[in-house]
């Protein structure tokens, strides 16, 4: 549409393009809008990969207790890196770490672009890699260790954020040497509110012969 206002008004002043092209982003924006309020109303779980909406504390807590599972979720912000745990019992715990978005997003792309380079039987020796890893647990998970299950058969739900949807979180290395798929059964989500879904989608019947 842009394109096509400054073909069609290209002799027209900078102003009066620029006028336009304001009035049709608005125009777009609102129809956008409307298109994704009816879309909620009518497929709700469809118009949750377009934007999900987020949930109360208390549906939060109910999808922990239902899943039987922790939550780790992350929110980076320019100076810090906040970190909420949410338990199956409903406690909640929350954790705040000085670093910067900047900050954290070399230290991801360090790890990615070490583990790009490396062949397969390399991995697991390279001492590069292995501080970088070693670094990242000690940024993203140890602030939170204390609140996350014993059993290492106990699901624990990751809901990354910016950079750190880069991070290998099971490859992470703690101070003892142990990785963290050693401890922990990792799960990835998006967000909490898309979790909402899955218990309804559980009952679905797929196959009547093999449900």
């Amino acid at each position: 549409l842009e394109a096509r206002i400054r073909a069609d008004n290209a002799d027209a002043p900078e102003e009066t393009q620029q006028a336009l092209l304001v009035q049709t982003r608005a125009a777009t924006a609102n129809e956008l809008r409307g298109r994704l309020s009816a879309l909620r109303n009518e497929q709700p779980e469809l118009a949750s990969l377009v934007t999900a909406e987020p949930l109360a504390t208390r549906e939060i807590i109910a999808t922990a207790a239902r899943l039987r599972a922790t939550f780790v979720e992350y929110l980076v912000t320019e100076h810090q890196l906040l970190i909420w745990t949410i338990l199956p019992d409903g406690k909640i715990a929350s954790a705040q770490v000085e670093i910067s978005r900047d900050a954290l997003r070399d230290k991801a792309r360090a790890v990615q672009n070490k583990m790009n380079t490396l062949t397969a039987s390399d991995l697991e020796r390279d001492p590069a890699l292995r501080a970088h890893l070693e670094e990242l647990h000690q940024t993203i998970v140890a602030p939170i260790e204390r609140q996350l299950p014993r059993n290492p058969t106990a699901l624990v739900y990751v809901i990354p954020h910016d950079a750190l949807h880069l991070v290998p979180f099971a490859a992470l290395v703690d101070k003892n040497g142990r990785y963290v798929l050693e401890k922990h059964t990792l799960v990835y989500a998006p967000s909490a509110a898309v979790l909402r879904y899955t218990d309804a989608k559980k009952q679905r019947v797929v196959s009547a012969p093999r449900p």
